[in-house]
């Protein structure tokens, strides 16, 4: 106990423990700018109102529909659905917000897409009467599908949202505008009304452009129905349920649920992935601390005789444990530097899962500084505090 370590002794064991600063410290920021990023997609305003809508996924393959008999399917639903007590009024659609779904080849006139071909791939929703006040999503200009857009029509009128009037028109008036599908000779599509963005594929994707077609123009049979309720949305699918069974052609349900809950089902990866980092965060804080309270708790025992001395002499507890805690800070410093180097150069990487975050956060950055700061300080002062505890008489029997 006499013996002093070695230089090279004391610089090694320094080392290991900056390392465990660096790595936790890279940990506990991704953590926390994958939180906020998480919170941030919790409360992104999505342009629909999820609240009290509830929706049945319906598969129409094994049902032989056609031309007008399918809107008059679609119109019992409707109807049947906006019967049941409680619902303020339903829909049919071909896909959710959030939802990955398929994409049209289309031709936007007047329009050249930069890559120099004559059309672009555009997601697309088949929407029937209501959809828009069931998801309470706001028209910005022109008009919703009426009694005017008939299937024998000279074309068909379709709905974009604000990111395809940006994308395409600017800031010049969209409606009226045409649009046609790739290999067609006429300008079939005449845009009627703009609506708020909503999330095409995912919660976290930026505005994205979309445009909608109107079952009224259609023989396609979306496969989800909507409503809106006054009262508890789960408890309206099992009415649901019966309705769609009790239709004269009848669909096989597939699937059921509120619309909270599927916004809810599309944030369980960047859960799990914020879940994941935090556990593999809390077990390098940990190992930090260890290695910090190792390290003083060492440093202290070999130097039991001369802290006993100083204290004899008169030495205050307070200076003794801030003597011994200075010693640690250092290496903490060194590793608190290498840490935010080396995130600083690993954050964009996490850019592709991040929203409503920039990768070089000043928060999550200044945060996890203080958590190593807080867990590194604790794990030295402990050991620091029950040196300076110590009866100076007996530290002084060790020599």
């Amino acid at each position: 106990r006499r013996a002093a370590p070695g230089r090279g002794t004391t610089r090694l064991r320094g080392l290991l423990v900056a390392v465990q600063v660096a790595a936790s410290l890279i940990l506990v920021l991704g953590t926390g700018l994958l939180a906020r990023s998480l919170v941030a997609l919790q409360t992104r305003d999505t342009g629909v109102d999820t609240d009290r809508v509830s929706y049945l996924r319906a598969d129409w393959s094994r049902v032989q529909l056609e031309g007008d008999q399918v809107r008059a399917v679609l119109d019992e639903v409707r109807q049947r659905m906006e019967a049941l007590p409680g619902v303020t009024r339903a829909a049919v659609v071909s896909r959710l917000p959030a939802q990955r779904s398929g994409t049209t080849t289309t031709e936007v006139e007047g329009y050249t897409p930069p890559a120099g071909t004559a059309a672009v791939e555009m997601p697309f929703t088949v929407v029937g009467d209501g959809y828009f006040e069931v998801m309470g999503i706001s028209v910005v200009a022109g008009r919703l599908f009426n009694e005017d857009d008939v299937p024998d029509g000279p074309g068909a009128s379709i709905l974009i949202n604000e990111a395809t009037a940006r994308r395409f028109y600017g800031d010049a008036d969209p409606l009226g505008r045409r649009m046609r599908g790739q290999g067609s000779e006429e300008w079939t599509r005449t845009v009627v009304g703009v609506v708020e963005n909503t999330p095409v594929s995912s919660l976290g994707e930026s505005d994205r452009p979309m445009f909608y077609f109107s079952t009224r123009q259609t023989s396609f049979a979306p496969g989800y129905v909507v409503a809106r309720t006054d009262g508890d949305p789960a408890a309206l699918l099992e009415p649901m349920r019966r309705e769609m069974g009790a239709l004269s052609v009848s669909p096989t349900v597939t699937a059921q649920g509120t619309l909270d809950s599927h916004f809810g089902a599309t944030l369980a990866t960047p859960r799990l992935a914020a879940r994941a980092m935090g556990a593999f965060s809390l077990l390098a804080l940990l190992l930090a601390g260890l290695g910090v309270y190792a390290v003083v708790s060492f440093s202290v025992q070999r130097r039991t005789s001369e802290l006993g001395i100083r204290m004899a002499l008169g030495a205050e507890r307070s200076r003794v444990v801030h003597m011994v805690v200075r010693e640690v800070v250092g290496v903490v410093l060194v590793g608190l530097a290498v840490g935010l180097g080396l995130s600083a150069l690993a954050a964009p990487r996490l850019v592709g899962i991040l929203y409503g975050v920039p990768a070089l956060d000043p928060l999550a950055f200044g945060g996890a500084v203080v958590v190593l700061l807080v867990v590194a300080g604790g794990a030295a002062y402990v050991p620091a505090r029950r040196a300076a505890a110590a009866d100076p008489v007996e530290a002084l029997r060790v020599s």
